[in-house]
C-alpha cells in the first residue's frame, strides 16, 4: 500500500533527517521524498510511503512529537 505524508515543518535540513530516520525505523519504506520552502523560515515535505500491516496513525503521531514539525497529514 502507498501513502503520501505531507508536513510543514522547519526549514532545516535536519529536520528531513530526523522524520526519515524515524519513518525507517518504524519499517516504512520511502520511494520519494521532496522538499520545498514554503516561507524563509518553513518548508513543505512531502513523502511516499511504502507499507504492508503498519500503523500509519502510530507514525503521524510520532513525528508530530518533534518540535520542528508544525502539521502532518496523509493523502
Amino acid at each position: 500500500m502507498e501513502k503520501l505524508l505531507v508536513a510543514k515543518v522547519s526549514n532545516e535540513i535536519d529536520v528531513l533527517m530526523r522524520v526519515s530516520g524515524i519513518i525507517r525505523r518504524k519499517g516504512f519504506s520511502m520511494k520519494s521524498i521532496h522538499m520545498e520552502q514554503a516561507t524563509e523560515n518553513q518548508a513543505n515535505l512531502k513523502i511516499m510511503l511504502s507499507y504492508q500491516d503498519k500503523s500509519v496513525d502510530q507514525l503521524m503521531n510520532q513525528i508530530k512529537k518533534y518540535n520542528d514539525v508544525y502539521e502532518v497529514s496523509i493523502v
